[in-house]
Protein backbone atom coordinates (compact mmCIF):
# COMPACT_ATOMS: atom_id res chain seq x y z
CA UNK A 1 0.00 0.00 0.00
CA UNK A 2 1.22 3.40 -1.15
CA UNK A 3 0.90 6.58 1.26
CA UNK A 4 0.54 10.04 0.16
CA UNK A 5 0.12 12.77 2.63
CA UNK A 6 -2.98 13.94 0.39
CA UNK A 7 -5.84 11.76 -1.02
CA UNK A 8 -8.42 13.32 -3.39
CA UNK A 9 -11.58 11.51 -3.75
CA UNK A 10 -12.94 12.20 -7.09
CA UNK A 11 -11.34 12.77 -10.14
CA UNK A 12 -13.39 15.42 -11.81
CA UNK A 13 -12.24 19.05 -13.11
CA UNK A 14 -12.16 20.37 -9.17
CA UNK A 15 -10.16 17.41 -8.10
CA UNK A 16 -7.61 17.50 -10.49
CA UNK A 17 -7.03 20.77 -10.57
CA UNK A 18 -6.78 20.35 -6.15
CA UNK A 19 -4.74 17.31 -7.32
CA UNK A 20 -2.02 19.86 -9.49
CA UNK A 21 -1.96 22.57 -7.59
CA UNK A 22 -0.83 20.17 -4.76
CA UNK A 23 1.72 19.17 -6.96
CA UNK A 24 3.04 22.44 -8.45
CA UNK A 25 3.57 23.09 -4.70
CA UNK A 26 5.67 20.00 -4.04
CA UNK A 27 3.00 17.72 -2.49
CA UNK A 28 2.43 13.93 -3.35
CA UNK A 29 -0.69 13.33 -3.70
CA UNK A 30 -2.65 10.12 -4.44
CA UNK A 31 -6.33 10.75 -6.75
CA UNK A 32 -8.96 8.04 -6.40
CA UNK A 33 -11.45 7.59 -9.17
CA UNK A 34 -14.38 5.50 -9.17
CA UNK A 35 -14.63 5.32 -13.00
CA UNK A 36 -12.12 3.71 -15.00
CA UNK A 37 -12.00 6.26 -17.98
CA UNK A 38 -12.92 9.28 -18.74
CA UNK A 39 -16.61 10.32 -19.29
CA UNK A 40 -17.34 12.03 -22.40
CA UNK A 41 -20.44 13.42 -21.27
CA UNK A 42 -20.28 17.21 -19.55
CA UNK A 43 -21.66 18.26 -16.39
CA UNK A 44 -21.04 21.69 -17.31
CA UNK A 45 -20.90 23.97 -20.09
CA UNK A 46 -18.43 26.72 -19.10
CA UNK A 47 -15.43 27.79 -17.31
CA UNK A 48 -15.96 31.41 -15.39
CA UNK A 49 -13.61 34.06 -15.01
CA UNK A 50 -12.94 33.33 -11.45
CA UNK A 51 -11.18 29.43 -12.71
CA UNK A 52 -9.83 30.93 -16.18
CA UNK A 53 -7.61 33.01 -13.45
CA UNK A 54 -6.47 29.80 -11.46
CA UNK A 55 -5.66 27.86 -14.68
CA UNK A 56 -3.24 30.45 -15.77
CA UNK A 57 -1.86 30.63 -12.62
CA UNK A 58 -0.89 26.89 -13.35
CA UNK A 59 0.01 27.42 -17.29
CA UNK A 60 -2.65 25.83 -18.55
CA UNK A 61 -4.93 28.88 -19.99
CA UNK A 62 -3.12 29.04 -23.35
CA UNK A 63 -4.12 25.01 -24.28
CA UNK A 64 -7.52 25.77 -22.80
CA UNK A 65 -7.99 28.93 -25.17
CA UNK A 66 -6.82 27.01 -27.87
CA UNK A 67 -9.38 24.03 -27.09
CA UNK A 68 -12.40 26.20 -26.01
CA UNK A 69 -14.46 28.62 -27.08
CA UNK A 70 -14.88 32.12 -25.54
CA UNK A 71 -18.32 32.92 -25.17
CA UNK A 72 -19.02 37.18 -24.91
CA UNK A 73 -23.16 36.79 -24.36
CA UNK A 74 -25.71 34.96 -23.89
CA UNK A 75 -29.70 34.80 -24.58
CA UNK A 76 -32.07 33.05 -22.98
CA UNK A 77 -35.33 32.03 -24.65
CA UNK A 78 -38.55 30.00 -23.84
CA UNK A 79 -41.28 28.80 -26.06
CA UNK A 80 -39.45 31.22 -28.52
CA UNK A 81 -39.87 34.04 -25.95
CA UNK A 82 -36.49 35.96 -25.17
CA UNK A 83 -36.10 36.03 -21.49
CA UNK A 84 -32.87 37.85 -21.16
CA UNK A 85 -29.48 38.70 -22.45
CA UNK A 86 -25.92 38.70 -20.38
CA UNK A 87 -22.98 40.25 -21.38
CA UNK A 88 -19.73 38.93 -20.65
CA UNK A 89 -17.77 41.03 -22.14
CA UNK A 90 -18.45 43.59 -19.29
CA UNK A 91 -16.74 41.85 -17.20
CA UNK A 92 -13.19 43.09 -15.96
CA UNK A 93 -10.32 41.65 -18.76
CA UNK A 94 -8.63 39.49 -19.27
CA UNK A 95 -11.28 36.70 -18.18
CA UNK A 96 -14.36 38.87 -20.24
CA UNK A 97 -15.74 35.79 -21.22
CA UNK A 98 -17.20 32.25 -20.37
CA UNK A 99 -15.02 29.26 -21.91
CA UNK A 100 -17.01 26.34 -23.45
CA UNK A 101 -15.19 23.06 -23.66
CA UNK A 102 -16.45 19.72 -23.19
CA UNK A 103 -15.37 18.40 -19.47
CA UNK A 104 -13.39 15.49 -20.75
CA UNK A 105 -10.98 18.02 -22.35
CA UNK A 106 -10.66 20.34 -19.60
CA UNK A 107 -9.99 17.22 -17.36
CA UNK A 108 -7.55 15.58 -19.82
CA UNK A 109 -5.74 18.57 -19.90
CA UNK A 110 -5.60 19.22 -16.24
CA UNK A 111 -4.27 15.25 -16.21
CA UNK A 112 -1.64 15.95 -18.33
CA UNK A 113 -0.52 18.73 -16.24
CA UNK A 114 -0.50 16.41 -12.70
CA UNK A 115 1.26 13.63 -14.48
CA UNK A 116 4.08 16.45 -15.66
CA UNK A 117 4.68 17.28 -12.24
CA UNK A 118 5.56 14.08 -11.43
CA UNK A 119 4.37 13.78 -7.97
CA UNK A 120 1.35 11.66 -7.03
CA UNK A 121 -0.93 9.39 -8.66
CA UNK A 122 -3.89 8.99 -10.54
CA UNK A 123 -5.86 5.78 -9.15
CA UNK A 124 -9.03 4.78 -11.43
CA UNK A 125 -11.21 1.85 -10.89
CA UNK A 126 -11.08 2.97 -6.84
CA UNK A 127 -14.39 2.97 -5.11
CA UNK A 128 -14.05 4.89 -1.59
CA UNK A 129 -16.30 3.58 1.31
CA UNK A 130 -14.88 4.93 4.28
CA UNK A 131 -12.54 7.17 5.49
CA UNK A 132 -10.30 6.60 8.56
CA UNK A 133 -8.05 9.85 9.80
CA UNK A 134 -4.63 9.30 11.25
CA UNK A 135 -2.44 11.91 12.95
Amino acid sequence: MENYPIAIVGGGPVGLFLACRLAQLGIDVCLLEKDAQRLIHSRSIGIHPPSLAYFDQLGLLSTLLIQGHQVKRGLAYANRRRLGEIDFSLLSPPYNFILTLPQHQTEAILEGCFEAFGLGAVKRRRRVTQLIQRD
